[in-house]
């Protein structure tokens, strides 16, 4: 169940912007990933030291897979950060939404309150510091 949040005092060009970063940081692991890749496959680990072989190959895997799981989070977050875009310019054009408006951040009390709702109030019993909890 999602909670509906207000937009308004969101700035499109803002959402814009994050959305070219976070393409552009995408390609870039992505490019990353490819070129360790063809790297790996170029310079094949030492065959005569098992051990050499074996850490050669964790740290090859561990290079790819990260590059690669970056590339995939930042590709869905500037998925996400177009769609923002879009929706707040959709609500600005048609007078839905002002991205002057000064938004409120929410209380501690208030964050608290909703996670309990969803279901989630274990772990912010662990990440939020003692004075922050409700009693």
């Amino acid at each position: 169940v999602s909670t509906p949040v207000d937009l308004n005092g969101v700035q499109p060009w803002a959402a814009l912007a994050g959305g070219v970063l976070y393409a552009a940081m995408a390609y870039g692991s992505w490019t990353a990933t490819v070129v360790a890749a063809e790297w790996f496959t170029a310079h094949p680990p030492p065959m005569d030291v098992y051990v050499a072989t074996r850490v050669a190959a964790i740290v090859r895997t561990v290079i790819i897979g990260l590059t690669s799981m970056f590339a995939g989070i930042a590709t869905v977050t500037s998925a996400g950060m177009f769609g923002l875009f879009a929706r707040v310019s959709y609500g600005v054009l048609t007078g839905e939404l002002d991205p002057r408006a000064v938004a409120e951040a929410p209380s501690a009390a208030e964050v608290f309150d909703a996670a309990e709702s969803d279901g989630v109030k274990q772990a912010l019993d662990v990440l939020l510091p003692r004075e922050w909890r409700r009693r």
